[in-house]
């Protein structure tokens, strides 16, 4: 990311997490991670989030989120910003 002004100035980075084919009901995008970096005017930086794949479980058929939690097999598209990437749990 670049803060392209003349200002510093912060940015919230969210992630969001999409599971385009389940066997489950799931969120068109779920929010799974964020931080807030600070950039001075003019400045770039590269930013790492980690996501615990118990960040991706669901609770498939229980609707009172009662029963076992369980991360769906397939693919997972992560997206931040305007970068996406897709990541296949097996």
């Amino acid at each position: 990311m670049t803060n392209s002004g003349d200002r510093a100035g912060d940015l919230v980075v969210p992630v969001y997490v999409a599971q385009p084919t389940s066997d489950v009901l799931t969120p068109s995008r779920k929010l799974v991670a964020f931080t807030r970096v600070h950039l001075d005017a003019g400045q770039s930086r590269t930013v790492s989030l980690n996501v615990p794949p118990s960040q991706l479980a669901l609770t498939p058929g229980d609707i009172d989120d009662g029963g076992k939690q369980q991360v769906e097999k397939g693919a997972y598209v992560f997206t931040a910003g305007n970068q996406a990437t897709t990541v296949t749990m097996n």
